[in-house]
């Protein structure tokens, strides 16, 4: 698991921070300086507990204002070894898109912390190199309480015994729907494929998942948008027919009530940071 020190001796003003494209981020503050995570108007969703962390989900692009030097460090969690750890929980049906919350971002976990504080230490121990076996093994239980506490796992475990779907009818249905975005599939022919009604479909979905079928969709579809802004040149109307719009207009409607920004400024705000962007030091334990 890599791990990337970053320092600032400066206040940050509300700047847009590029999302994970190949993992996830579990960023550790271990300054006293004020975080806080801002939607582009300026207005605060959260502020960052003592001694928390910001689990950021890959994909998910976000803005955070700071106020006086900090120091934090990025865990980098691969998503297949994420993924392999929450089978190796629960099973085939825990391999799922989706497995880090997108809301609350900003947690707190003194045994989380606690875990991440020996990794670190260990990784950039001057005197007694670790081995690989003992790195794995740690990264192994770092991941296992990410998923435990703080992944839509525990959501939906809980979800299900209150009437959602099944894990492996959830799973079928997210990849019918998310198989060809440019798709759109009829509920009921959904349903009927994971063999139930449709309002029953319509019902333990929302259950499973916090919102209702065609808004889980509308989210992949701007998720998937923010991939192609970020990775291709493809134009603002191509990316909206890829991703099931029939226009540009729509999907900035969607894309502006989704991430409070537009497709175009998205774009160049991520550009902008990623070319900015300076590391202090990397470590690959």
């Amino acid at each position: 698991m890599p791990v990337t020190v970053w320092e600032s001796s400066a206040d940050g003003e509300a700047a847009p921070v590029p999302p994970p494209v190949d993992g996830h981020i579990l960023e550790w503050h271990l300054s006293a300086s004020t975080v806080q995570r801002v939607l582009p108007s300026g207005h605060i969703i959260e502020t960052l507990p003592p001694n928390g962390f910001l689990l950021r989900p890959m994909g998910l692009s976000l803005r955070v204002k700071t106020a006086g030097p900090t120091c934090y460090v990025h865990f980098h969690l691969a998503d297949t070894f994420l993924r392999t750890v929450a089978v190796d929980w629960l099973g085939d049906a825990a391999d799922c898109d989706g497995l880090l919350c997108c809301g609350q971002l900003m947690r707190s976990d003194a045994q989380l912390v606690s875990m991440l504080d020996v990794y670190l230490r260990r990784a950039l121990d001057p005197d007694e190199a670790p081995t690989r076996l003992e790195m794995d093994s740690r990264a192994h239980l770092i991941a296992l309480q990410v998923l435990r506490r703080h992944s839509t796992l525990v959501e939906g475990q809980l979800r299900a015994r209150r009437g959602g779907l099944a894990p492996h009818q959830l799973k079928k249905a997210c990849e019918l729907m998310t198989r060809d975005l440019a798709e759109d599939i009829p509920l009921s022919v959904l349903a009927g494929e994971i063999g139930v009604s449709y309002h029953h479909f319509c019902h333990a979905f929302k259950m499973s998942t916090g919102q209702p079928p065609r808004q889980w969709l509308v989210e992949r579809r701007v998720e998937a948008a923010c991939e192609l802004l970020r990775t291709t040149r493809m134009t603002v109307t191509e990316i909206a027919a890829a991703v099931g719009y029939d226009d540009q207009n729509q999907l900035l409607r969607v894309f502006r009530s989704r991430r409070g920004t537009t497709p175009g400024a998205y774009r160049r705000e991520f550009q902008d940071v990623a070319g900015t962007a300076a590391v202090a030091m990397t470590v690959a334990a």
